[in-house]
């Protein structure tokens, strides 16, 4: 659907997390990066009261579960594809943008920072409790 919106669409899931799957798109895709506007992050209602702005923010990037889309496509695209969701209960929410500098950065009132690496990994052995 989103190709016969007027161009083309990189698409994952993010229940792995905004940054993890971020990172899947850019390795798939070399020369590219992304920019994440921390002033643009969706954040459940009353998270931010609850843990404060920063734990919020970064529960934001490196949580999942909720089974969302994260795209990167033409911003005529995303307009075309908004216009089309009008209405459907399906909104979309522009989070940053791709660049050409390789990595994930975070954009944060003027100050762009390198983030790390992190979200849910799958192989990955959890943390031991106590005996």
């Amino acid at each position: 659907r989103a190709s016969s919106q007027g161009g083309a669409v990189a698409c994952i899931d993010s229940s792995d997390g905004l940054v993890a799957s971020l990172l899947h798109l850019a390795a798939v895709n070399p020369g590219v990066g992304f920019e994440v506007d921390a002033g643009l992050l969706p954040v459940y209602p009353g998270l931010r009261k609850e843990v404060g702005p920063e734990e919020a923010r970064r529960l934001s990037l490196e949580w999942g579960g909720d089974y969302e889309l994260v795209f990167c496509a033409p911003a005529r695209t995303f307009e075309r594809l908004k216009e089309a969701l009008r209405g459907t209960g399906a909104p979309l929410c522009q989070v940053g943008k791709a660049t050409a500098d390789e990595g994930l950065f975070l954009v944060d009132e003027g100050r762009r920072s390198r983030l790390e690496a992190r979200g849910w990994e799958h192989f990955r052995a959890p943390p031991k409790g106590p005996a």
